[in-house]
């Protein structure tokens, strides 16, 4: 049966009075699917660019929203020392050699972010030097699929702001020698690559500080604030959070007509109704039979 007018009126007269009503300079709250956030968050990250290197020079950056940071990787040696009876062998050096990024990608897991860095994959990425003998006696290495993976949780920053911090990095790749790993008995391989993943947690834990230092992070708040002003969301930042499969943002009401997720759905909150004018000395007007106004006598 249809229902009439007066009763569908009536119906929505009740469902914005179980919805709460942001008070003027008040909060409110902000509901984003964490997959829409971040598909469109990765779309304005496009530009991000990030390179590795710490061979010839420590020259490592990372860029995002106009902002730049340097940051170092330290050097990889490995001892190649056979026991108490052998020579003193010498060591292996091992740099991260121009590895520039590819693409980023941000996805949601259900109650977290992952970033994913992908690399490209040309030449060698990692080289070798013995440090008397040179190239020649010291394997080089290419990291096929080169992935860097991090944790990313949303954060409130001081000024007031959203930002993503980071955490758990984790660097997987194909990994190939251009030359024989073992050298006198000792497999070189394993020791930088095995399970102390010595390479893997110098490049981890530097990537790692880069995106957490102030700069990249104002970076991140500046392409974020963007992005949130996009979405109407315009006031100072007071939480953010993750509730089931969205992104819970709580900002200041900035006035406007807010948007509050109810069960029934998302519904426009109508402001309130301004209060009747005071009564005033002067009579209205009212329409004469011509369809002119004149003052009531």
């Amino acid at each position: 049966m249809k229902k009439s007018p007066v009763v569908l009126i009536a119906l929505c007269g009740l469902v914005l009075a179980a919805s709460p009503r942001p008070a003027p300079g008040g909060e409110v709250r902000h509901h984003i699917r964490g997959t829409t956030f971040a598909s469109e968050v990765q779309q304005r990250m496009s530009g991000m660019k990030l390179k590795l290197n710490n061979h010839n020079g420590q020259t490592s950056f990372v860029e995002v929203g106009g902002f730049q940071l340097r940051f170092d990787i330290a050097r990889t040696t490995v001892d190649i020392d056979c026991g108490t009876l052998c020579p003193d062998l010498g060591d292996g050096h091992f740099y991260v050699n121009d590895v520039s990024l590819q693409r980023a990608n941000l996805s949601f897991g259900g109650s977290d972010f992952t970033l994913t860095l992908a690399f490209e994959g040309s030449g060698r990425e990692v080289k070798g030097y013995h440090n008397k003998l040179g190239d020649d006696f010291m394997p080089d290495f290419q990291l096929n699929n080169l992935r860097l993976n991090f944790r990313a949780r949303p954060k409130l920053t001081s000024s007031g702001d959203m930002s993503l911090e980071f955490s758990s990095p984790k660097m997987d790749a194909a990994i190939q020698a251009t030359g024989g790993c073992k050298i006198s008995g000792i497999d070189v391989c394993n020791k930088i690559f095995g399970s102390n993943r010595r390479i893997q947690k110098s490049v981890e834990s530097s990537a790692l500080g880069a995106l957490n230092g102030s700069r990249i992070q104002s970076g991140l708040a500046a392409v974020l604030k963007l992005y949130l002003q996009s979405k109407n969301i315009t006031g100072k930042i007071l939480g953010v959070g993750v509730q089931n499969a969205d992104l819970l943002i709580t900002a200041q009401s900035s006035g406007g007509t807010p948007t509050v997720k109810h069960p029934l759905g998302t519904i426009q909150v109508a402001p309130a109704s301004p209060a009747p004018a005071s009564p005033s000395t002067t009579k209205p007007l009212a329409p004469a039979p011509g369809g002119t106004f004149q003052k009531r006598p």
